[in-house]
């Protein structure tokens, strides 16, 4: 497996984050079907589409469409497309927040600002709060590094759930990178109630204008099991 990222250009800051024409592709399959639990295979991709405004905030509006095929279909087998609702982000100075429209606010996605032993709190997404309106879980920071790929020097957080309330956050142990955001999971990854009976997503390929990050160049950022393309 071969892990390239390359570089046009780069400047350090988190308010670069998503910038207009960004691209994620992770690979994404269905489990809905206990009989089956690779019945729908395929990928997702996520594109940073333009800036707007939410809440007086210049946000990068993310459009989220997976691409997938019923892998009990005989060969070639027809692609599906399902659009899912956007996601708003934006950086400030070493955080990201992502836009949660039950509680009408932004809530922090990737916190840079961080040592080793630091402790991270988060809101639960709303669907998993029960009767509370405002859950909180805590992550605890193991490790902050600044990886050097091809000569980009890129800050990395690696973090692990302390367990609180419901658990919620328990498989929530990714590390996350600048720019990029998580390698093995959905990039909003403190909110996978959008992401019903899914395997957790790897990350295919991210590009924008600054960085190409390809997680293995044999395999296209669309590639689909058992389609033509």
């Amino acid at each position: 497996m071969l892990m390239t990222l390359s570089l046009v250009k780069y400047t350090q800051a988190q308010n670069d984050f998503a910038p207009v024409g960004a691209e994620w592709h992770y690979s994404w399959a269905n489990t809905s079907e206990i009989s089956d639990p690779g019945l729908r295979q395929g990928y997702m991709r996520l594109h940073a589409e333009k800036d707007t405004l939410i809440l007086g905030r210049s946000s990068s509006k993310i459009t989220t469409t997976i691409y997938a095929v019923n892998m009990s279909d005989p060969e070639p087998r027809e692609v599906n497309t399902t659009a899912l609702e956007p996601l708003f982000v934006y950086g400030h100075t070493d955080t990201v927040f992502y836009f949660n429209g039950e509680l009408n606010r932004f809530l922090p996605l990737y916190v840079f600002h961080v040592a080793a032993g630091d402790t991270v709190t988060y809101r639960v997404p709303p669907l998993f709060q029960g009767n509370s309106e405002d859950s909180l879980f805590r992550m605890r920071i193991t490790a902050v590094n600044n990886i050097t790929v091809n000569g980009v020097s890129l800050k990395q957080v690696q973090q692990e759930s302390l367990l609180d309330g419901i658990g919620f956050g328990a498989d929530q142990n990714q590390g996350y990178t600048e720019r990029i955001g998580v390698l093995n999971s959905y990039l909003l990854c403190h909110f996978p109630a959008v992401l019903p009976n899914t395997f957790s997503p790897e990350l295919r390929c991210y590009t924008d204008t600054v960085l190409s990050y390809v997680l293995d160049a044999d395999r296209p950022c669309d590639y689909i099991p058992g389609t033509t393309s």
